[in-house]
């Protein structure tokens, strides 16, 4: 009987500390796994821009545990929706940050490519960053780059 009160209760022990372990695991919330999506232009009142952006957002997606040592990283997705609405082909480079409440950058991940004329580019990627960090996100913003003022001095010139 003996043998089985100290079985027992070491069984239990090992239970309990490993509920401990889970929960004090990092987690992500429901908020922070949902798509925050918006619906935000790039430079309106600049004419002759060559791009559209039909929308933008991006999500916290999973956290992931490094052994030694013992860290916790999370895998953050973004997307765009950009449409070029110029005449000509044109080369664009996408930064997509991650912003804390003073707007200092947590994390940002970067995309390149080439959109035809008229045509739209779909961009979906993931990146990672300390799951310090991620507590910090509060919103995010995008930067498009690639093209010169020649080109856009160009675009201006055809309309």
């Amino acid at each position: 009987m003996k043998g089985f009160n100290l079985r027992f209760i070491t069984i239990t022990l090992i239970v309990c500390i490993s509920l401990v372990n889970i929960s004090c695991s990092p987690k992500l919330s429901r908020s922070q796994k949902k798509w925050k999506i918006y619906h935000r232009n790039v430079d309106g009142e600049n004419i002759g821009y060559p791009f559209e952006v039909i929308e933008d957002g991006y999500k916290l997606i999973a956290i992931y545990k490094t052994k030694k040592p013992i860290e916790y990283s999370v895998e953050w997705g973004w997307k765009l929706l950009l449409r070029n609405v110029s005449r000509s082909e044109i080369s664009v480079g996408i930064r997509y940050k991650l912003l804390d409440k003073d707007d200092f950058v947590v994390a940002s991940d970067y995309y390149g490519d080439t959109v035809a004329a008229g045509d739209t580019l779909s961009v979906q990627n993931t990146s990672k960053m300390r799951y310090e960090k991620a507590k910090m996100v509060k919103r995010s913003v995008f930067e498009l780059t690639g093209f010169d003022t020649e080109t856009l001095e160009s675009l201006q010139d055809l309309e």
